[in-house]
Parts: C-alpha cells; structure tokens; sequence
C-alpha cells in the first residue's frame, strides 16, 4: 500500500484535485478481516472496560500462534509490512487489513479457537472475570482498501461493517469478492483444510506455493479439519446489497506443539 508523501494537515482547505488523485491511486485490493463482539451492549460495566484490553490480548496471542506455525504465510518480506500492522478498532470489535483472503481466514481461525479456549478456561486471568462468555461475529470481504494519515477506509472496509451490522448470528460470513477470489485461487474456500502436509501432492500445490506456503511445513495451532461454504439470502444494509457466504470450518483444537 503506497503511503502519500504529503501531510494534507499542512496544506490549504481547498484540498487540491491532485491530492485527491493520489489517495486514489494509493489504494489497492485487500481482505479485510472484522469481528464484532455479539451482544456487547448487554456486558456488565467492568466487561465493558475491559474489552478494548481483551480484544488487543486475543490479538496479540492469536497472531502470536499465526506466526509460530505459519511464518512463510504471515512474517512481512523486506518491502512489506507486518499483516498485523494495519489495524482498525471499533471498540466493541476491529478490523485487520490483511494481503489477500487466506491470510485472513486463517487468522480468523487462530483468533476463534483463541476465544473457544478462553470461554473454556484456558489462559484465563482477571482480565476476563467480567465478560462472561464471549462470543463474536467474523467477516471477511476483499477489495480496495486506502490510506489517509494514519487511518484506513475504503470499500471493503465499509462491507465489512455493514454485512456485519446486519447479521444477528455469531457467524463467519464472506462477501462475494472474497468467495470469488478463492474460486480463481484455490478452487474455493473449501480447500483450506487442504492446505497441509497431506497436500503436498495435489495439483493445487503450485498455486498454493504462489501464496508463499510450503504445506510440507504447514502447521497451525488451530488446524481446519473441514470448510464448508453456503451461499446465503441477499443482504441489504444501508441501500447497499450483497452477496453474502456462511462458512463453516470444524477444527482440531490442540494444546502446545502440534505433534503431527
């Protein structure tokens, strides 16, 4: 994502129509990952004040867990930045702008099986003592995405929101770009799960490698042991309408070294 050399804070008011041009052009195509805390509203006060701490801690160790068992997927290469820099928080959720789908649906993964084993006790501290159980929305969407100053807006940013406000689950939903980059990618969504030693010899392998994965070193916390995709209802939110997909992904949830 190309940063603009110039702060508009120092320039006139009357924003010149070059300036506007190079947001413009700055912008590039993304997978947005949000999560939004489902029924937040209804925590009592000191989970209210705690989330913002919990939510940067389940960041924090889930993406921790990404970089441990997939570092050829997640660490930065010399001219990029770290996927976990490009953050948006919304209080009650966030927003991670990631490279391109996978990354991001991996991550949302890590970062489930991370809460699952909090509501179950595990990593449990005083922090949590007043959220309860917690439990979440996930969405991805992938298109342009744009930086002005130390902020991120774009279209995908704004589907994102909006196909989470909408929904009244704790689902994992995508939107229709992202199920169509999967298609062209990998053949759909489902083949996550296929992304593993086992598929080394698949013929999927080298678009797989393009992604920057070796599956024969491929080993996550949190592995997928099915994925299915459902193309639900169209979803209006705000006059907008969209093309929404529930994913449902089944995971082994193991403790400490994958033994595999």
């Amino acid at each position: 994502m190309r940063e603009l050399s110039q702060n508009l804070l120092n320039k006139p008011l009357a924003i010149q129509a070059e300036t506007i041009e190079g947001i413009a052009n700055s912008g590039e195509k993304y997978a947005v990952f949000g999560v939004d805390i489902y029924q937040y509203s209804k925590m009592p006060p000191g989970g209210l004040v705690a989330l913002p701490a919990i939510l940067d801690k389940l960041i924090y160790t889930s993406s921790q867990i990404c970089v441990k068992y997939a570092p050829k997927l997640f660490l930065p290469s010399q001219d990029s930045v770290s996927p976990f820099s490009r953050y948006v928080s919304t209080g009650d959720g966030f927003f991670m702008i990631f490279e391109n789908p996978v990354q991001a649906s991996i991550f949302a993964t890590q970062f489930a099986s991370v809460v699952r084993f909090i509501n179950g006790g595990l990593f449990r501290d005083s922090i949590y003592s007043g959220t309860g159980e917690l439990f979440a929305r996930y969405c991805v969407t992938y298109g342009h995405v744009y930086k002005y100053g130390s902020n991120y807006f774009g279209r995908a940013i704004i589907d994102c929101a909006r196909i989470l406000s909408r929904d009244k689950l704790d689902r994992f939903l995508i939107d229709k770009h992202t199920h169509e980059w999967f298609l062209s990618q990998i053949y759909g969504i489902e083949n996550l799960k296929n992304l593993s030693p086992a598929f080394s010899k698949s013929n999927l392998i080298g678009k797989i490698m393009d992604l920057g994965i070796e599956p024969q070193e491929y080993s996550l916390f949190a592995q997928i042991k099915n994925c299915i995709e459902l193309k639900l209802e169209k979803t209006i939110a705000k006059a907008s309408e969209f093309d929404v997909y529930a994913v449902f992904i089944e995971l082994y949830l193991t403790q400490g070294e994958d033994k595999s």
